[in-house]
């Protein structure tokens, strides 16, 4: 829809690279009224218009970033909490992700206590709306920086209704999850999220998990899945000496509950967590293509990092998580979970030295933000299992960590050039501690490792970071530079473009970002952040 009164922009003499995956030509791309106007052409009249010289710069679709978790923080009003993805030239989310959603939920449920339960809303803890159509509409009211489509979150929806109880939900309860998921997609939200390594979504069954899938299909819409297991050995599966590794039977389990139903669905994240989870990179892909040629509707998504965000909880097994608090003093439980963890450090290649704490949420913890748990046993004289388990007791298992060692080069790069990824960011802004590098990082990172790894054309990775997410999400109106099309744009210098965050100085501006655009409104200009633009849509599917 065309909006008045807004700037007509000309980008001028630029590197068109379209977002269809076409080859890229040299012309300009101009804007009227939040739309594009025309493209390709290198003859539009100059007379008031912004005209920006774009020579050797490539103009392209805004970036989509098909993993977010920034539900949670459109309605903050301080810029810190968007404009970092700004910066990277994202205008779109893709959010709700992980099973955790903002809305959705049973009205007066008494499980409200578990519902702030996520490292995902630190600081939004009361930040709940009943209905998608409500929080879309506060939305409208408000105004915000980016575009997003969101999911409705199995897990948060399933704690409205049963709190964290293990275990399979009852008919009546599956009834009223089912319906309230079933509402949510009818107000909007883009499809479901799964979150099977967190409560609860890690005490679902099979059965459940079709059911969710079977209405997704019925809506036409998305499920995103965030898998039981990302390691060869994980606590949600037995432990089998020579058995298949276990993100290898997490990956199967859900793609054959789309081969069954017919679902839509994306495999959140793909990593491969330890050492030992690296050889399974090839027999991972390996189910993604037998799937696809079975007419599974199925892709992926990665960044090109070599570590996560996640909560300290994520470590423990399911048996130990269905127990907590109580489980933290339990001198038998503890002593299992002791060998589980020995025994998963020594068949994944992941140890204590690759959990940094990002930050502790509590004060006795905050001072060894930055630190592992191995650095932290040391420094306190402790033993590295105790010391996690007196981090997840203290701060009621909110501290938010990075986890190192998910994935080598090979893999990165494999990834990043497979045919059926997609990119993302898995990010949020923290106003405390560390940063998730990609927050500052993800796209440019991505950019710059093609470029110098020499992984794929231009117009390809554009194409996965644009129009190919725009069509398996179902965006529309977006993800390409043609005419009548919404005017998300990113311009960027592709010999420069570069990410600049460490493991200490995680929330370093990237290089290269030249210019951003968000329905025809300017949020980068010449590389500067143009904080509190609220340039953004909701985008009801």
């Amino acid at each position: 829809m065309r909006i008045p009164g807004r700037k007509n922009i000309l980008l001028k003499n630029g590197i068109i690279v379209d977002g269809t995956g076409k080859t890229p030509c040299q012309g300009s791309l101009l804007v009227k009224d939040g739309l594009i106007e025309g493209v390709g052409c290198s003859d539009f009249d100059e007379d008031e218009k912004e005209v920006i010289d774009c020579s050797g710069k490539i103009i392209s679709p805004g970036f989509i970033d098909s993993h977010s978790h920034m539900d949670w923080f459109m309605t903050h009003p301080d810029a810190a909490y968007s404009s970092p993805f700004a910066g990277q030239g994202i205008t779109t989310f893709v959010g709700g992700n992980c099973g955790y959603g903002i809305a959705g939920f049973r009205e007066q449920t008494p499980y409200k206590k578990f519902m702030p339960h996520s490292f995902f809303n630190i600081g939004h803890e009361n930040e709940f709306w009943h209905t998608f159509a409500d929080y879309f509409d506060q939305l409208d009211r408000n105004g915000i920086t980016h575009n997003i489509t969101n999911f409705a979150g199995h897990g948060t929806t399933r704690t409205s209704i049963s709190g964290f109880k293990p275990g399979p939900l009852n008919k009546q309860e599956t009834g009223e999850m089912l319906y309230l998921l079933e509402k949510a997609m009818d107000e909007g939200a883009c499809g479901v999220s799964l979150g099977l390594a967190y409560q609860p979504g890690i005490f679902a069954d099979l059965n459940e998990l079709t059911k969710i899938a079977q209405l997704v299909k019925k809506k036409d819409k998305m499920l995103s899945v965030h898998g039981r297991a990302y390691t060869t050995l994980s606590g949600s599966y037995p432990m089998r000496p020579f058995g298949k590794a276990h993100n290898l039977l997490a990956i199967e389990e859900m793609l054959n509950v789309a081969l069954r139903t017919g679902v839509r669905m994306q495999y959140s994240h793909l990593v491969f967590i330890g050492e030992k989870s690296w050889q399974t990179f090839e027999t991972a892909l390996s189910l993604f293509d037998r799937a696809i040629s079975r007419g599974v509707d199925v892709k992926t998504d990665c960044f090109a990092l070599s570590c996560g965000v996640s909560q300290i909880n994520a470590v423990f097994p399911e048996w130990f998580q269905a127990r907590l608090p109580q489980a933290y003093d339990n001198r038998l439980y503890l002593m299992r979970l002791k060998f589980e963890i020995g025994m998963l450090i020594k068949g994944i290649g992941f140890g204590y030295d690759d959990i940094q704490i990002a930050f502790g949420n509590h004060e006795k913890i905050n001072p060894y933000n930055g630190r592992t748990i191995l650095e932290i046993a040391r420094m306190t004289k402790s033993d590295p299992f105790e010391t996690l388990i007196d981090i997840a007791k203290t701060s009621r298992g909110s501290t938010r960590i990075i986890g190192h060692r998910y994935m080598n080069d090979k893999i990165t790069e494999g990834l990043l050039k497979y045919d059926h990824t997609l990119y993302m960011t898995d990010a949020w802004y923290e106003p405390k501690g560390l940063q998730n590098p990609s927050l500052s990082g993800g796209f440019p990172r991505i950019l710059q490792t093609i470029r110098e790894k020499k992984l794929l054309r231009i117009e390809e990775a554009v194409h996965k970071m644009t129009g190919a997410a725009a069509d398996h999400f179902q965006i529309k109106n977006r993800g390409r530079l043609l005419r009548n099309l919404a005017a998300d744009i990113t311009v960027f210098d592709p010999g420069r473009i570069c990410d600049n965050t460490t493991m200490h100085e995680t929330s370093k501006a990237p290089d290269g970002i030249e210019h951003v655009f968000i329905n025809g409104l300017q949020t980068v200009s010449r590389g500067k952040i143009l904080d509190g633009v609220k340039a953004g849509a909701v985008l009801r599917a």
